[in-house]
Formats: C-alpha cells, structure tokens, sequence
C-alpha cells in the first residue's frame, strides 16, 4: 500500500468561486488599522520637513489597510493641499505614520 502523506489532507477545491474568497480572505487578515501618531513623533516628521534640503528619506505610509514603506527623494511639498509628491507620486500628509532620512534608518 503506497504512502500519500500531505496529499491525503490537502484542501479540495471544489468551487470556482471558493478560490477567490479565499485568497480575499488572507488579505483581509493582514489589514491593520492605522497606528495614531503621538505629539513628539508628529512633531519630528514636521521638522523634517521644514528643514528638508533634498536627502533621499524612508517613508512609512499608510494605504488600505497596510503600512507601505516608500524611499525617495521629495520633490514637492504642498502645504495648500496637505501633501508631498515623491517620484510623481501623491502622498497625504494625514497618512504619514513615519519619516526619517535614508542615513537615519
């Protein structure tokens, strides 16, 4: 008699549709919620900012549910909308949970 190991306990997928909700269901697992940010931290970010003279700087943002860590150089900051541009790219100063320059990390 042959052996089949892991084969025997192996999940069966018998719904085209059970697929799908499965992998959304991992993803919705991996969601967090977004970190509040205290006085002394928000307080540095903004230092950083004011006094920001084109280093390459780490990012942590928030997106959806998960924190995304971006590094780049700024290339504007816009105070009228509330936020800065990084290789094209929009981010809100509102979802900003981290910033620190490349040589900091």
């Amino acid at each position: 008699m042959s052996d089949r190991g892991m084969k025997k306990w192996a999940p069966y997928k018998s719904l085209i549709e059970q697929d799908d909700f499965m992998k959304n269901m991992r993803v919705q697992k991996k969601r967090v919620q977004k970190p509040k940010i205290c006085e002394e931290k928000a307080q540095d970010i903004n230092d950083l900012l004011v006094n920001y003279k084109g280093q390459v700087i780490v990012m942590d943002y928030y997106m959806d549910g998960f924190i995304k860590k971006v590094e780049g150089v700024i290339k504007y900051i816009s105070n009228e909308f509330k936020c800065l541009y990084i290789d094209g790219t929009r981010y809100e100063f509102k979802n900003i949970v981290g910033l620190k320059k490349k040589s900091e990390v």
